[in-house]
């Protein structure tokens, strides 16, 4: 049933995307320009994603802290390369009664370097790998929902090692669980690769990527992990003990992912019925639309006994109100539930239940005996299904070019453009001015071939897009 509140994608982009989280009841504006509201559907799924991904850090010995918002202006100002990306877009405050200016995080680097230097003495306190789940905060010019708020949720993670080799390997290592995360739990397609410097995080040596690919043509980044070498332990004198008994700076790694990648999950996987969410990270993965009175006692047996091993393995919810089915199972589908069951007076006499598909709209009708390994099934074909329809319609929208003219062509129609690009970041700034797409990452040592732009012979494939 289509849900007459939300705007055609096709005919509204921007609008039905907004339509999506108003009637999914996902989050609301914020009295202060450029937040917004979590409402509990938008925050559940939020707490789902992050219980996935901090799963997957301890396993490899992340600890989780939390460190204040507030930093000194002062110590802000030291490390010039982040001072140069963040001035513009942070927030200030001062205490009553106090002439020292105070930053409001727009990023941890700071806090972390400060915690750091009180926790590492030697090489015997190394690797060290810290994480916090925070709220952030950045001045925003044009702000939307999930994708772009002056106030928004993240995970940070931060390490610290006693040689190079260490950090980068953490690095790349951060990487593989955010593909891992991404690919399995949220299955969002996604190109990996490192950032260009114009393109990379203030501060970093190398950062790297993960890219989706939007149905309107723009890219998204989805998390980021970045190898951040010696430059923030030399600006603020992050020193260890070596086995040689002499000092040295430590190399630092960070990795983070944000709520913006609820904004990545509304564009990939939505439709103009609603929210199309994957089984595990869905608030609701199992709605039960019970047709029956409520009190009739054949009904209600009949309900306890299909829901009594689902509410065990999944997160049901029961609608057995008086509305009617239509509305019932709209407002379930609506919200992005995976799966509603159908259970009405057929249903009790013939000992059967009717599954319907959120993503497809299909339904099958099981019998009660078979029902368990069928919604099994039903399940790994969902997420299956959800996975390669998203990647089908990326790789289709994914142009390689071999001159400036196809590339335009490209981006006007609103691809994403693989090239052939001889890095610098003269040329990428003037590419940027002309189309309004931008590097999205290198793929590097590939065979040789000419540069899209300069002609120049490279071994690198960068692609390109305009992005939120």
């Amino acid at each position: 049933m289509k849900n007459n509140q939300i705007i055609s994608q096709n005919n509204n982009f921007a609008g039905w995307y907004t339509s999506v989280i108003k009637e999914a009841k996902l989050a609301m504006y914020g009295s202060v320009k450029g937040t917004i509201c979590f409402m509990p559907n938008g925050w559940a799924i939020w707490q789902n994603i992050v219980k996935i991904i901090d799963d997957e850090f301890q396993k490899i010995g992340v600890k989780n802290v939390q460190l204040p918002v507030f930093m000194k202006q002062s110590d802000f100002l030291k490390e010039k390369e982040h001072v140069k990306n963040f001035s513009p877009e942070t927030f200030v405050a001062k205490a009553p009664n106090s002439s020292e200016v105070l930053i409001v995080r727009p990023t941890s680097e700071i806090a972390f370097c400060h915690c750091f230097k009180q926790l590492v003495g030697s090489y015997n306190d190394l690797p060290l790998l810290l994480n916090q789940w925070c709220n952030t905060f950045r001045v925003e010019k044009n702000t939307r929902p999930f994708l772009r708020t002056s106030e928004f949720y993240w995970q940070e993670l931060h390490t610290l090692h006693s040689d190079e080799q260490q950090a980068r390997s953490q690095a790349l290592k951060s990487l593989e669980i955010y593909k891992k995360v991404l690919k399995d739990k949220l299955l969002i397609p996604f190109i990996a690769g490192r950032k260009t410097d114009g393109e990379k995080f203030a501060g970093a040596v190398d950062s790297y990527t993960l890219e989706a690919l939007m149905p309107d043509g723009q890219a998204l980044q989805c998390s980021t992990s970045h190898y951040l070498g010696q430059n923030f332990a030399k600006a603020y004198n992050l020193k260890f003990q070596t086995k040689n008994n002499d000092y040295q700076y430590c190399y630092q790694t960070s990795a983070g992912l944000s709520t913006r990648i609820i904004g990545a999950l509304i564009m990939t996987h939505s439709d103009d019925n609603g929210l199309v969410l994957p089984f595990s990270i869905a608030p609701i993965q199992i709605g039960i639309v019970v047709l029956n009175d409520k009190t009739d006692k054949n009904t209600k047996n009949y309900v306890k006994k299909v829901c009594q091993n689902l509410i065990k393995k999944y997160r049901v919810v029961i609608d057995n109100n008086n509305k009617s089915i239509g509305y019932k199972i709209n407002n379930f589908q609506v919200q992005g539930t995976p799966f509603v069951l159908v259970i009405g007076a057929n249903e009790v006499m013939n000992k059967q239940v009717t599954i319907i598909r959120r993503d497809s709209n299909e339904k099958k009708v099981v019998t009660a005996a078979k029902f368990a390994p069928c919604l099994k099934k039903c399940i790994e074909h969902y997420d299956l299904d959800l996975y390669n329809k998203a990647k089908l319609r990326m790789s289709v929208n994914i142009v390689q070019v071999k001159n400036f003219q196809e590339f335009k062509q490209a981006i006007n129609a609103k691809k994403m453009v693989k090239a052939y690009f001889k890095l610098s970041s003269v040329n990428e700034q003037k590419i940027k001015e002309m189309t309004g797409a931008t590097t999205r990452c290198i793929i590097e040592n590939q065979p040789a071939n000419k540069c899209f732009y300069s002609g120049q012979e490279t071994t690198d494939v960068v692609y390109f897009a305009r992005a939120y």
